[in-house]
């Protein structure tokens, strides 16, 4: 949210925001969570830094001694722990995209059960009630709208999950009360995972990701309900809509926008907003 929240008082930014969210990550104790990452661009982002990660990606992607799980301090806690050092689950590029090694993890169903102790963890805390969550959701709706002023837009993503995960992801939030109900605000586009047959049918090896043979299955049909809802062309160019009931705010992009091409095996599309 705070990622979206830049993107809204930014009078350059004219593009598309994929938000990948579900209720929870709307609510406003999460407002902050990406908080760190944004202060780290506005305030440390220079041209000689962006040098110096061009160049330190390129040592870390060329040589185990640049890894930064074998630096001093992370192999001294793992002596002080009695850990041997593990290959890397997550793979990270220099785009900050990334996707699961899962070949690497030798217990996937124990790995997929840590996301449903997760998702029972937050249902024992109390809930919003649904006046609640949508008083809470205002200042979300105002950062859309700021952005589509200028041409740009904002489609919220519910990816899908699988299993248990499934049944809590609706039982902690009633879809009807929470998610639908957002979905219905002025100017807001929101894309449950679930509804997409394709998505459906993907591979979800830990019950929350998508396997790396269905990466571009995902990211195609991501593009193809952004098609069918009317908010691009075939072209790429994002389609300004005309029933917004956004008084005065309609500027027609002059800028055509275009959704990375689909990814391949082992690919993620860039990196999740939450």
């Amino acid at each position: 949210m705070a990622l979206l929240r830049d993107l809204a008082v930014d009078p350059a930014f004219r593009g598309l925001v994929i938000c990948d969210v579900n209720v929870e990550g709307l609510t406003r104790k999460y407002r902050d969570m990406q908080q760190p990452w944004v202060s780290y661009y506005h305030e440390q982002w220079t041209p000689n830094w962006r040098i110096h990660r061009y160049l330190l990606g390129f040592w870390q992607e060329t040589s185990v001694l640049g890894d930064p799980n074998l630096g001093w301090k992370p192999s001294l806690q793992r002596w002080l722990d009695g850990v041997k050092p593990t290959l890397p689950v997550a793979k990270i590029e220099e785009n900050r995209s990334g996707y699961i090694r899962f070949d690497r993890i030798p217990d996937l169903a124990s790995y997929g059960q840590w996301f449903e102790k997760d998702a029972v963890k937050k249902m024992e805390a109390p809930i919003l009630s649904p006046e609640d969550f949508l008083a809470g959701v205002s200042d979300v709706v105002d950062w859309v709208h700021a952005i589509q002023s200028r041409g740009g837009q904002v489609v919220f993503f519910q990816p899908p999950v699988a299993g248990k995960l499934l049944d809590l992801e609706f039982a902690y939030y009633n879809r009807e009360q929470y998610w639908d109900v957002f979905a219905k605000l002025p100017g807001v586009h929101a894309i449950s995972g679930m509804d997409l047959s394709v998505l459906r049918e993907v591979e979800l090896p830990d019950l929350s990701h998508v396997g790396p043979s269905d990466r571009a299955t995902m990211t195609q049909a991501l593009e193809d309900e952004l098609l069918r809802m009317g908010l691009m062309d075939h072209s790429g160019r994002l389609i300004q809509e005309s029933a917004l009931e956004l008084q005065g705010q309609g500027v027609a992009p002059d800028q055509p926008f275009h959704l990375p091409k689909p990814v391949r095996e082992g690919d993620v599309a860039p990196g999740r907003i939450q």
